[in-house]
């Protein structure tokens, strides 16, 4: 079982509990970071190894979302 590394904010204990559960039989790395609000409420890692390959998902949601409300509010 790969261990869990990483903070959740009061209340985002489930969220470890089930990323710890869907890295326990993966040999790789696996990452996950939520903000609410603006402010991290969950920030998790499992593996170790540091030369391993990463994919990126949903990684500019956030930034194109930002962008969409800033030019809304301009309008």
């Amino acid at each position: 079982m790969s261990q869990v590394h990483g903070t959740v904010a009061p209340g985002f204990e489930g969220v470890r509990a089930a990323f710890g559960a869907a890295q326990r039989d993966d040999p790789g790395l696996g990452q996950l970071c939520v903000y609410r609000h603006g402010e991290p409420v969950v920030d998790l890692w499992t593996g170790g190894a540091a030369d391993a390959v990463s994919v990126l998902m949903s990684c500019s949601k956030g930034v194109t979302a930002t962008c969409a409300h800033l030019l809304a509010q301009r309008g």
